[in-house]
């Protein structure tokens, strides 16, 4: 399995850890986090760790956590299966997220609370849930 992470910035201690401590859990020898922006490192790393400049060579399946990552992520011309995280984004433009989300493979929430609010805003089922990460490579769509 061949999986990828895009988040905006690796300064997001929390959300950076989590990714890279389910990484480290599951011993995966696969795994590339990219960033837009880069930050302070304080959790040791057992995968690739590449700006986004360097994400059209990245074949797998990419799990996106914003709305701006998403379309960015599209406009690459590559053969990745693309995975929208809805739900980690602090402030969501919800009109962007609406005119984007279809063009996402899959969909993951971040918690039961926003599985429902992306099915109030999009009318929607989303059957994969992960709470910060969390057993996220358990989910049937990154498989």
């Amino acid at each position: 399995m061949n999986i990828g992470f895009y988040v905006n910035s690796i300064a997001n201690e929390q959300e950076f850890n989590n990714i890279a401590n389910e990484i480290s859990k599951h011993n995966l020898k696969d795994a590339n986090i990219f960033y837009n922006e880069i930050g302070k490192i304080n959790v040791p790393l057992t995968c690739g760790l590449f700006h986004c400049a360097d994400m059209w060579s990245f074949e797998g399946t990419l799990v996106v956590n914003s709305v701006n990552n998403l379309v960015k992520a599209k406009n690459i011309v590559n053969k990745f299966k693309i995975v929208y995280y809805y739900g980690l984004e602090p402030k969501i433009n919800v009109l962007q997220m609406l005119g984007s989300y279809a063009n996402a493979d899959d969909i993951i929430c971040n918690g039961a609370d926003k599985q429902k609010e992306f099915k109030r805003l999009t009318n929607v089922d989303v059957g994969f849930v992960s709470e910060n990460y969390s057993d996220i490579f358990n989910l049937e769509c990154l498989q």
